[in-house]
């Protein structure tokens, strides 16, 4: 069996007397596609937030690839492979899909000390994580507003594609879905482990 990429142990979780994680441990082997369960209020979030670098575990340790993190933002997950797509996409809708998934991380090029964006390479990465993901998404230029709730998950995919990550965390991925959009995701999801 291959080393785990991420391994999580003893973690807890205390927000002032309230303790929302006790105890948890988890091991996240490279290509797995794990589903967290639990009532509401079980704490999914919260761990979620942990690994994603949002809140600071109250104890417990990270480890990823045999070396123990301490993540103090989300920055820092994602400088380690970790990406996290959250219930709200946090998506622009009047941005185009190529946009939305270099927000933030738009690759430039400088003419005369002016940045200009390189909006060709970006809509070529784009178009090619589409592909990779079969996405049925043919236009990188289109914009998120126009795109079902299946199509919307695909962008947010890509979007952590395009930062490298080894891991990736979706927190309720098909909760305001139609059948037919949660098929598509949960099939996007069986090729992202591939």
């Amino acid at each position: 069996m291959t080393e785990p990429f991420l391994v999580a142990r003893n973690i807890a979780k205390r927000f002032g007397a309230l303790t929302a994680l006790a105890n948890v441990d988890l091991e996240i082997r490279s290509g797995e596609v794990l589903a967290l369960l639990g009532d509401n209020g079980a704490g999914k979030s919260t761990f979620i937030k942990i690994l994603a670098g949002a809140h600071p575990p109250s104890g417990g340790e990270l480890v990823i690839e045999g070396n123990p993190v301490a993540f103090h933002s989300p920055k820092d997950a994602a400088a380690s492979g970790i990406a996290t797509i959250f219930q709200e996409l946090a998506l622009s809708e009047n941005l185009s899909i190529a946009e939305n998934v270099f927000l933030g991380r738009e690759l430039k090029r400088s003419i005369l000390g002016i940045p200009f964006l390189k909006r060709k390479e970006m809509r070529q990465r784009v178009d090619g994580l589409l592909k990779e993901l079969d996405a049925h998404i043919s236009d990188p230029e289109a914009p998120v507003g126009s795109l079902s709730g299946g199509q919307r998950q695909a962008v947010a995919i890509c979007r952590a594609l395009n930062l490298n990550a080894r891991l990736v965390i979706m927190d309720e991925p098909t909760a305001a879905l139609a059948v037919a959009e949660t098929r598509k995701v949960l099939a996007l999801t069986r090729r992202l482990a591939a």
